[in-house]
Order: structure tokens, then C-alpha cells, then sequence
């Protein structure tokens, strides 16, 4: 299964924008966009009981 990405523009928080320079400072991501796609990622895991269907 191919994967496909889009571009969208937001805005985060001066915190979470922070959280993301941190984890690439630290090597856990090679980039901002890596590490908010991680922390989105975590997040969708986390609350995707919420979200299911019926």
C-alpha cells in the first residue's frame, strides 16, 4: 500500500512548534515535519477509539 501525502498549511503554538525543534535537536526526527507527523500520529493512536465509527 502506497502512502500518499498532501501539503497543508496550520498553525500551531509557540509550545508545540518547540516540542517538534526539540525532538529534531535531539535526533528523534529528522525534521519539523517529521516530528509533527510523529506527534500527530501519536495522537490519532490515542484518540482513535473517540473517532470510530458506530
Amino acid at each position: 500500500m502506497v502512502h500518499m501525502s498532501r501539503v497543508v498549511s496550520v498553525r500551531v503554538s509557540q509550545r508545540i512548534l518547540a516540542i517538534a525543534e526539540k525532538m529534531v535537536r535531539l535526533g528523534l526526527a529528522k525534521s519539523r515535519n517529521e516530528a509533527l507527523n510523529i506527534l500527530l500520529g501519536r495522537g490519532l493512536k490515542r484518540y482513535s477509539l473517540r473517532f470510530a465509527g458506530p
